[in-house]
């Protein structure tokens, strides 16, 4: 049924998302490597993610949501697509310019995809999420604890 489709174009949307992200990479390291950047280009790409962050667990604990719920906002504020951005360089600068604009974007995903998760593994180790902190890393990983409410549409896998 739906759920298997779902899963295949889940996968597509990763392994493009990988590809794109190796081939930026590859592109935008050639001349003047991303690693290479000097400090003020870091901390300048590393500001909004973690500026959102901070503002997203102020915000979501003053309104008092979950703690799971905390980790989810926080997930979702520092998160941005950022195959669109490299696209995007890449189509509208010059070879030269378009390798040095990818860079911005890479390192973005890189500062992103770091501090989500750290948040969730302390989340989770702190007890904020709804997978039991006790549980091994890799049994959270390959399963999922999010709660379902009666009504859902949950297929099941035969189907």
């Amino acid at each position: 049924g739906g759920k298997k489709y779902q899963r295949r174009f889940n996968m597509f949307g990763n392994v493009s998302g990988i590809v794109l992200l190796v081939l930026a990479i590859l592109l935008s390291s050639n001349e003047e490597p991303f690693w290479k950047k000097p400090p003020v280009f870091w901390a300048g790409t590393a500001m909004p993610p973690l500026i959102g962050a901070s503002m997203a667990l102020v915000v979501s604990s003053f309104i008092a949501l979950p703690k799971p719920d905390r980790l989810s906002v926080i997930v979702e504020t520092v998160y941005q697509n950022t195959s669109i951005p490299t696209a995007v360089a890449f189509a509208t600068f010059s070879s030269a310019a378009a390798k040095k604009a990818a860079a911005i974007p890479v390192v973005y995903g890189l500062i992103q995809a770091t501090l989500s998760v750290s948040v969730l593994v302390v989340g989770w180790k702190a007890g904020w999420s709804y997978a039991p902190e006790k549980e091994r890393f890799r049994t959270i990983i390959l399963n999922t604890y999010q709660p379902y409410e009666s009504g859902d549409n949950n297929e099941k896998e035969s189907q």
